[in-house]
């Protein structure tokens, strides 16, 4: 049996950060917020839920800019909900693109790569 993993939203509260860290938890960093890990195990969000929530269009460049400076550190990774850009994304971090996981019932998320990368 696989344990559980937790993962919580980057926060830079210094007394959050130490209680997540005191459970085992991981971060969830968005290409939309501040790419820190403060020194934590993560995952690499791409950041389309923040910006349909906004009314606002997926922001192409600042999830490119998260995927190169966090790509290949990351545990997994939420892909756009495109595949040619998922694949181009796949590509720059050494993985092949998992079909697995995709949701057709918004802009969010499409697939994800589970694993060390």
């Amino acid at each position: 049996m696989t344990d559980l993993v937790g993962y919580a939203s980057r926060t830079g509260t210094k007394r959050s950060l130490a209680a997540l860290r005191e459970a085992g938890w991981r971060l969830l960093v968005s290409a939309k917020g501040v790419l820190r890990t403060e020194g934590f195990d993560y995952a690499l969000d791409n950041g389309a839920w923040t910006a349909h929530q906004k009314g606002e269009p997926f922001d192409v460049p600042a999830f490119e800019k998260a995927v190169e400076a966090l790509g290949t550190g990351a545990d997994w990774i939420v892909a756009p909900d495109n595949r040619r850009r998922r694949a181009r994304v796949a590509a720059d971090v050494g993985v092949v693109a998992a079909e697995a996981g995709t949701d057709r019932s918004g802009p969010h998320c499409g697939a994800g790569w589970h694993g060390t990368l």
